[in-house]
């Protein structure tokens, strides 16, 4: 959407309102720890902040820390699920 907006840019409301995107802001900070370039722009009237894609990385950083649990406690611990043999699930034996 960055980019098909241009220099117009994607409002914070329509990415709220329009599409139901209630993270919006972390998913433009995500983009931002990628190593795309966005403004944080506030124009005169409008209510909402409107973010402008100024540059794009040529290649994508990671995300350092990006799981929330692993951020706060570490690497998550292993789990029943972790060696389910289900369809959904892939490793060892069955529960």
């Amino acid at each position: 959407m960055l980019r098909e907006a241009g220099q117009a840019g994607v409002s914070k409301e329509t990415l709220l309102f329009e599409k139901r995107w209630s993270q919006a802001a972390a998913r433009i900070w995500e983009l931002e720890q990628q190593g795309f370039q966005i403004a944080h722009t506030q124009r005169e009237g409008e209510t909402y902040v409107r973010y402008v894609l100024e540059s794009e990385p040529l290649a994508l950083k990671p995300i350092a820390g990006s799981d929330w649990y692993e951020r706060g406690h570490g690497p998550r611990p292993a789990t029943e699920r972790d060696t389910c043999d289900l369809p959904l699930f892939s490793g060892g034996e069955g529960l």
